[in-house]
């Protein structure tokens, strides 16, 4: 198979043999590291037979931390995006706030419980509503630790889960196989052209940005990789009754370890504040404190963006259940958009 050299994903900064990634006979495998982007300069040579084992993972999660301690300079200058474009920080600035808490310890730590009975209904429900049936070409959109690209690959579908985080995309790739491989990108720097017959974005992994024009680019990288006929579902959540009945303090536990949250709206976008109350933390040293971000994008908005991406909206769902949406009840906003066949 013939190869070709890329960037690394996320800092521009090295060169990677890359076959198609998308090629059901070969999986990612960590064999060379970026020590600017913190391991994702990735080397897919390996046939798909070989797995990742629980050594080698700890190894690729110790090789990102020992390069995450070193100070480095990175290039983000990468497909006409501005310098943090792929989720790393200029040299002098300050990393976006999605590239530190995604990567944190504390994120896997905060939202390690979630639901995997819940995210495994939800996808073979949401599975038999779909034109694209397995093994169809299915396109996970900020997988995170891949727990929904593995029901999607378990149904039978060849699925490529893609984030920006590496530590998120380390763990995925712990549960590879020929149908199911992942991939350190940033949603904005999809160029793939009709690869595609499904893309999933869930779990609010949109609206993070800050700016509509990356909204925007997002969705139209995505149906540049849907062929024709083929389906976005975007799993959102229900601005309306979030902003209303907005929690502004709280504090959670796990493990031990102490969670401080604040929420407010400001500016349009859901902010939420992290600090984190660690025994573990020497002395002396302040509490480690984070933030989310998301936009309060509205079903009307959502719509507009879909619809100005070629991407009308067929069908609209309020909660994993696949109800209809109402904006005063709904726990979501789920839309399942198509780009129209030739």
């Amino acid at each position: 198979m013939s190869k070709r050299k890329r960037p690394c994903a996320a800092c521009a900064g090295c060169g990677y043999a890359d076959p198609e990634p998308h090629d059901p006979r070969y999986e990612p495998s960590p064999r060379r590291f970026c020590a600017a982007c913190a391991g994702t300069g990735w080397d897919y040579r390996t046939p798909a037979k070989v797995r990742m084992s629980d050594a080698t993972a700890a190894r690729v999660l110790a090789g990102m931390a020992e390069a995450e301690a070193r100070p480095t300079e990175r290039d983000g200058a990468v497909a006409g995006l501005p310098a943090d474009g792929l989720g790393c920080a200029a040299v002098g600035e300050t990393p976006p706030w999605y590239r530190v808490w995604f990567d944190s310890p504390y994120y896997g730590i905060l939202y390690g419980d979630r639901d995997q009975a819940e995210a495994d209904a939800f996808i073979r429900r949401l599975a038999r509503t779909l034109r694209a049936q397995p093994p169809a070409a299915a396109l996970d959109v900020a997988c995170g630790t891949g727990r929904h690209a593995v029901v999607l690959a378990d149904l039978g579908y060849d699925v490529l889960g893609i984030d920006l985080s590496a530590p998120s995309i380390a763990a995925a790739r712990r549960r590879a196989r020929p149908n199911l491989r992942f991939q350190v990108l940033d949603m904005r720097a999809i160029e793939w052209r009709e690869r595609f017959d499904a893309a999933l974005n869930l779990f609010t992994s949109f609206g993070y940005f800050g700016a509509e024009d990356d909204e925007r680019r997002v969705l139209a990288g995505i149906r540049r990789a849907l062929r024709p006929g083929g389906e976005l579902v975007i799993d959102f959540l229900n601005a309306a009754r979030t902003v209303a009945e907005l929690v502004p303090r709280e504090r959670t536990e796990r493990g031990g370890i102490a969670f401080d949250i604040t929420r407010e709206l400001a500016d349009r976008t859901i902010v939420k504040t992290i600090e984190v109350d660690d025994p573990r933390r020497p002395a002396g040293h302040p509490r480690p404190r984070f933030q989310e971000r998301v936009r309060a994008l509205s079903a009307g908005t959502l719509r507009g963006y879909l619809q100005d991406a070629g991407l009308p909206v067929e069908r609209c769902y309020g909660d994993y259940a696949l109800n209809p949406f109402r904006p005063d009840v709904s726990d979501r906003l789920i839309l399942v958009a198509r780009k129209p066949e030739r």
